[in-house]
């Protein structure tokens, strides 16, 4: 992975903050803590686009009395497979097919 430098300015509020969980550990350094700050932030942007569109879906499903698109079947794959990676021993796929399950800490948020 290329990383780069850049510079940041941040108020003093938020530095005594960072720092603090540098202090406490929580970080090795400041960079590291505005790193994987920054990463939580987009992360938690994506997942807020994320919920924004399943709330259309309700919106969508309540105005036209259904879910304008059908999953059923990827529904029951995806159950399936989330069955699967909470009991590994149950499962089986063949070698090389793709499985959500490959990501099972996904499945226990």
């Amino acid at each position: 992975m290329v990383t780069k430098i850049i510079p940041v300015r941040l108020r003093e509020e938020e530095l005594k903050q960072i720092d603090q969980l540098v202090e406490h550990g929580v970080f090795q350094s400041r960079s590291e803590a505005i790193r994987e700050l920054i990463k939580l932030g987009v992360e938690i942007a994506h997942l807020s686009e994320v919920f924004r569109a399943v709330d259309r879906l309700f919106e969508l499903e309540r105005i036209e009395g259904r879910i304008p698109i059908d999953l059923s079947g990827a529904t029951q794959q995806l159950l399936k497979e989330r069955e699967e990676a909470i009991n590994p021993s149950n499962a089986f796929l063949s070698e090389g097919s793709f499985r959500l399950s490959s990501y099972p800490d996904f499945w226990k948020r």
